[in-house]
């Protein structure tokens, strides 16, 4: 100890010592000699600290106030040098602007302005020293501005003045053609540069450099000089002439030295040398002496406590053997843990007693959108948010309910998952205790997965089966009507045949003829809505199809249609019924995006397609049908899914009906498109291949009668339609026989092609309730004859013989309902060498 005593000792002479030495050489004090009158030290004495300096809180670097209430600034050190030498104290006042020291120098409110230019108005109520200090006025623009300027070519230019300086008096006096922008401060004004809100500025050198270089306003430059300096004077009241005396004075006694060292701290003109300054030599001493105490310090604690560390240390390393083999049992522990949940398909949360997160797996992660380092430590309510799906009601915390109950609990039915970005996730299964060797509940494993798929896949197949069932039923419901329709709609057409024209009954019969018609076009669209299949083709008149169907549906709305029909179209090959259904689905949907009614354009064109123009459609010939409406419109993120099946933007509907559109275009061989913008409408735009490029007119044919002889068997399992074909068969002079069924059908054949005498034609059934159906039966009487010839006749079927009948052995194909005149179109072409 006696030993530490004497190195502090000798340290400490060594200070001393050095402080003799060297601060006389860094002092550089001079004798004062007061350079004052009797007369103006008595009246100094007498208004010491009284006399009020205005003190401009934001004119930096000349005088400002800092973050801790202190005067600073170039005129403020000028100030404190003048109160020094003379020995006096101002009484500091502080304002917010320049405008705000003259108007209370102007009042008398204060009586020294510590920094200011002298002007013509100043001068009125001021007395002003010599200047101490004279800086030029510079232009600023922005540095993407690189040429240099004057002020004559600042004609187009817009520049930011600071109110009240004497420069901007001057310059709105002297300039008329400047468009001049005045702000508050200069700050303001240099802002006002960089921020494009000025094209340039003009303030003094030094102020621009302080606050470009103290605020980082890296892309300000200068241009050029403003052709006006900034001299700053130090100013007093108008009827204070002996102060005026007094500040000149105080001003002399300010040497050049102190001069330059005040501004060199305050204006960026150039750096002292830091051995010239008496501040660094003091405050290399004190460093020096402090390092010297404190290696002093260090050296003697260190030969203290070594001793002590190394017994320490021995102890230490004995004790991180031990806790380094626990902590890798626990990691190897923790590591097998996490590989175990990360493989565990559903997601697992286990938390502490307080219901504190303290392990999250890879699925939990994505479900809840928390990561493990995010979510560990938080509670549960924040990582784990859980509503009821119908009430939107929080749920009950699972972690909570399984440590109040102590037993495995499964979370409520219809529970959904909130994760962090508000995705929702409808989730499934348990939470559990964990529990102590004690059975005490030490926290929760809580167990869940995302069933939002499972239920969107069990929902879609009810729907799906509901539809089929609906179909199976519309389809019923098809077949038995079209039967019905068909027994009115042939009698009819027999009646009308055989009835005078100019007959009352006439016109009935032709009213009834037109209702079968409208009622057949009614069960078409049941079977198109329940078949599915392949169209049944024909050659079709596209415009006429067009008009009877948009027309149908507009009927009554508070919709109008525009028609621009080409005269010339080609011939296409469709499905009359499943067509329709196309059309009806999309006016549908035009007349519901316009509620407040509205127009629909329905435009037809021929177009040929290029090889090259279309990745969609084969090169060749089309017929192109534009539906325009101008309504609400589709957006962008749902006109990619109007064809998908369910989809649906409606609160009511099923969102079929594009879907089948589309499925109805695709099976015709063509293509659909859309294009829609939210509030212009929504066109859609059908190709339907051509069948050949003659215009429609030319492909009409003159409805002509059909009369011939021979044989033809007749099956069907309605005794009505039976007797309806033999009336229109034998009015065209033909023989008839009749099957209830295949068997029955297949014998009778069989017996005449026996006798000699064998049937021209046959005319099947296609669905047979209970029996052999047409399909059955052409493949039977193949086998006994392969000439024969036969019509497959039905009123429903999904099956694909109505569309593709010649792969079937049949002839030629007839839907129920039918008319004398289509019969006698059939026959012409299945008969046309018996004519």
């Amino acid at each position: 100890m006696n030993k530490f005593i004497k190195v502090i000792n000798f340290l400490s002479q060594s200070i001393i010592a050095f402080l003799i030495i060297f601060v006389p050489i860094a002092s550089n004090t001079e004798p004062f000699k007061d350079p004052l009158t009797l007369q103006e030290r008595e009246w100094l004495r007498q208004h010491d600290n009284k006399i009020k300096i205005a003190v401009e809180i934001n004119y930096a670097p000349f005088a400002f106030i800092d973050e801790n209430g202190i005067n600073k600034g170039l005129a403020t050190e000028y100030i404190e040098l003048i109160e020094k030498k003379l020995n006096f104290k101002f009484n500091s006042v502080k304002a917010k602007s320049l405008n705000e020291v003259l108007s209370k120098a102007q009042q008398k409110e204060i009586d020294v302005v510590n920094a200011v230019t002298e002007t013509p108005n100043r001068s009125k109520y001021l007395l002003f020293t010599r200047p101490f200090i004279e800086i030029p006025n510079v232009i600023i623009v922005r540095k993407d501005q690189t040429s240099s300027l004057t002020i004559n070519q600042m004609k187009e230019m817009t520049v930011s003045l600071v109110k009240d300086y004497a420069v901007t008096e001057y310059l709105t006096k002297n300039y008329n053609h400047l468009n001049v922008n005045l702000v508050s401060d200069d700050l303001t004004a240099l802002l006002n540069v960089s921020f494009n809100r000025s094209d340039s500025a003009i303030i003094d050198l030094a102020t621009a450099s302080y606050y470009i270089e103290t605020k980082g306003i890296t892309n300000l430059r200068i241009a050029g000089d403003a052709g006006y300096n900034i001299k700053l004077a130090i100013a007093s009241r108008l009827d204070w002439p002996i102060f005026n005396q007094i500040l000149e004075k105080g001003l002399s006694t300010i040497s050049d030295k102190e001069r330059k060292t005040i501004k060199d701290k305050w204006i960026s003109l150039g750096q002292k040398s830091l051995f010239e300054s008496r501040e660094f030599w003091l405050i290399i001493i004190t460093i020096f002496s402090v390092i010297l105490l404190i290696i002093s310090a260090i050296v003697l604690w260190n030969r203290i406590l070594k001793r002590q560390v190394e017994q320490r240390t021995t102890q230490l390393q004995t004790e991180l053997r031990e806790r380094k083999k626990a902590e890798e049992a626990l990691i190897n522990e923790k590591e097998r843990l996490m590989v175990t949940l990360r493989s565990i398909g559903d997601g697992v949360i286990t938390t502490d007693s307080q219901s504190r997160v303290t392990l999250i797996n890879t699925v939990a992660e994505e479900l809840t959108g928390w990561r493990q380092d995010e979510a560990e430590g938080r509670h549960i309510h924040d990582v784990f948010h859980i509503i009821n799906e119908h009430t939107r009601q929080i749920c009950e915390n699972p972690i909570e309910a399984v440590i109040k109950s102590g037993i495995i609990t499964a979370i409520a039915n219809n529970t959904i998952l909130v994760s962090r970005d508000g995705t929702e996730y409808v989730i499934a299964d348990s939470g559990a205790p964990i529990l102590d060797n004690d059975k005490n509940i030490i926290g929760v494993v809580l167990v869940f997965r995302d069933i939002t798929q499972q239920l969107l896949m069990e929902a879609e197949l009810q729907q799906t089966q509901k539809l089929e069932s609906i179909g199976i039923l519309a389809g019923g419901i098809a077949h038995d009507f079209n039967n019905m329709l068909g027994v009115i709609s042939g009698n009819t057409s027999y009646a009308l045949s055989i009835i005078n024209h100019n007959e009352e009954l006439f016109e009935i019969l032709t009213d009834i003829q037109k209702g079968t018609i409208q009622a057949q076009k009614l069960t078409q669209q049941l079977l198109t809505f329940s078949k599915g299949g392949a169209p049944i083709k024909k050659d079709a008149n596209l415009n006429e199809l067009l008009k009877e169907s948009v027309l149908f549906i507009v009927r009554g709305s508070n919709i109008s249609c525009e028609f621009i029909l080409s005269d010339d179209l080609f011939v296409v090959e469709i499905d009359n019924g499943q067509m329709n259904q196309a059309i009806s689905n999309i006016i549908i949907n035009a007349m519901q995006a316009m509620p407040e009614g509205g127009n629909i354009q329905i435009k037809t064109e021929n177009a040929n397609i290029l090889p090259e123009e279309s990745a969609v459609l084969n090169a060749g010939y089309y017929v192109k049908i534009t539906i325009k409406d101008h309504g609400i419109g589709i957006s962008e993120n749902h006109i990619s899914k109007i064809f998908d099946p369910y989809f649906t933007t409606k609160q009511k509907g099923s969102g079929l009906g594009l879907a089948t559109t589309y499925s109805i275009i695709k099976r015709h061989n063509g293509s659909i498109s859309v294009e829609s913008k939210l509030g212009k409408g929504t066109t859609f735009h059908i190709y339907l291949p051509a069948k050949n490029i003659k215009p429609v007119t030319e492909q009409k044919k003159q409805q002509i009668g059909h009369e011939g002889k021979g044989k033809i068997l007749l099956m069907d399992d309605q005794e009505m339609i039976l007797n309806m074909s033999v009336r229109l068969f034998g009015s065209m002079g033909y023989e008839t026989s009749l099957a209830k069924d295949g068997e029955q059908a297949i014998d009778i054949y069989k017996k005449a092609l026996e006798s000699g005498e064998p049937f021209d034609l046959v005319v099947l059934d296609l669905t047979v309730p209970g029996g052999m159906g047409g399909a059955e039966t052409i493949v039977e009487l193949l086998k006994i004859d392969s000439e024969v010839k036969a019509i497959v006749s039905s009123g429903y079927s999904n099956d694909p013989v109505m569309a593709n009948y010649q792969d079937f052995g049949f002839y030629g194909v007839i839907a129920k309902p039918f008319t004398k005149a289509q019969i006698q179109e059939l026959l012409s072409k299945v008969l046309r060498k018996k004519i």
